[in-house]
C-alpha cells in the first residue's frame, strides 16, 4: 500500500478449496408409493460450517425428491429416501449449493 510516497506491508490471507463433488448411486428402483433409501456422498468431509444439497428430478411426477439435505462440518454421507409417485423412468440430480 503506498500513502503520499511511502509503503507499508499488508497481508493477504487466501483460503483454497478445492472443487467439491457429491455422488448418487447410479441406479434406484423406486415402486410407485413407496419410499427408497439413497445415500448421498460428498467426495471430501463438509468443511467448517456445512454443506447443503439439493436435489431435482428431470421429469416430474415420477418421483418425490427429498429437501435439501444438511452435512454437518466434518461429515461425508448421509441418508435421505426418495418417493416414487408414479411408473416411468428419470434422473435425479444433486447440487452442492
Amino acid at each position: 500500500m503506498t500513502s503520499i510516497g511511502r509503503s507499508a506491508a499488508s497481508t493477504l490471507t487466501l483460503t483454497a478449496r478445492g472443487l467439491a463433488t457429491v455422488t448418487l448411486p447410479t441406479s434406484l428402483l423406486v415402486r410407485a408409493g413407496a419410499d427408497e433409501n439413497l445415500t448421498v456422498e460428498l467426495g471430501a468431509p463438509a468443511p467448517a460450517g456445512g454443506t447443503v444439497v439439493t436435489f431435482t428430478a428431470r421429469t416430474a411426477g415420477i418421483v418425490q425428491v427429498p429437501g435439501p439435505v444438511t452435512f454437518a462440518a466434518g461429515s461425508a454421507s448421509q441418508s435421505t429416501s426418495l418417493r416414487g409417485v408414479a411408473d416411468g423412468v428419470t434422473q435425479v440430480d444433486a447440487r452442492i449449493n
